[in-house]
């Protein structure tokens, strides 16, 4: 009888161990859109190396490890005035990948006296590759692709950004 109840309660485990693994793996994989909001966290204006106004952004903050970690990950839009703005504690080739990035980027990677030192064009969504930056930034300004190409945006070009606003 013992080896009865025992061997019905072992198979009650398996059979529950079973169930578990099931339900997680028919759990949503999140890899669709979510519909965000953009959240205004600040403004900022990039200008020539003559100090004339090119354009400005409302920007959105990542500033901590999981704004950073999380970026434009499952956005479906974004206007043309609006922008991501990462900003590091160090100077370093921060590296990028488009993994659950539905809408092309332009990435411009911007260093520690607020100057444009590299800009990359048109980041292909989903893509796993890493985006390197050939020279050291502190900042890194997503914006979507071809509004830094029709805002002539380019390296030698200077930001200047706040929070608020």
């Amino acid at each position: 009888m013992r080896i009865a109840v025992s061997a019905l309660m072992l198979l009650s485990c398996i059979l529950l161990t079973a169930g578990c693994k099931r339900e997680r793996q028919s759990t949503p994989d999140h890899s669709t859109p979510i519909a965000y909001t953009f959240r205004k966290d600040g403004v900022l204006i990039i200008r020539d190396a003559n100090g004339k106004d090119k354009c400005q952004f409302d920007i959105e903050i990542a500033d901590s490890p999981a704004r950073t970690q999380q970026g434009l990950m499952f956005r479906e839009t974004m206007a043309d005035d609006q922008a991501m703005l990462f900003v590091f504690s160090f100077l370093d080739y921060h590296s990028f990948w488009m993994k659950n990035t539905y809408l092309p980027l332009d990435m411009i990677f911007i260093d520690n006296n607020q100057v444009i030192v590299d800009v990359r064009y048109n980041a292909v969504p989903f893509s796993e590759d890493n985006i390197t930056p050939r020279e050291l930034a502190l900042f890194v300004l997503e914006v979507k692709a071809g509004v830094t190409q029709r805002n002539n945006i380019g390296i030698g070009d200077r930001i200047e950004w706040r929070r608020g606003d």
